[in-house]
């Protein structure tokens, strides 16, 4: 009964782990996104300022 336990238990441990790395890898994605628009924009204006 105890290994049950014990095995839902590290089951559950992965599971979070999975979905805590998950969660830093969509917002790495997200803040990379958003870095890249940011100096699109920056090169933009700086081309329209130029001009």
């Amino acid at each position: 009964m105890t290994y049950i336990i014990l095995l839902t238990n590290r089951i559950f441990e992965v599971f979070t782990l999975l979905i805590w790395i998950n969660s830093l890898l969509i917002s790495l994605l997200l803040f990379g996104y958003v870095l890249v628009q940011y100096f699109k924009l920056e090169k933009k204006s700086k081309i329209e300022k130029i001009n």
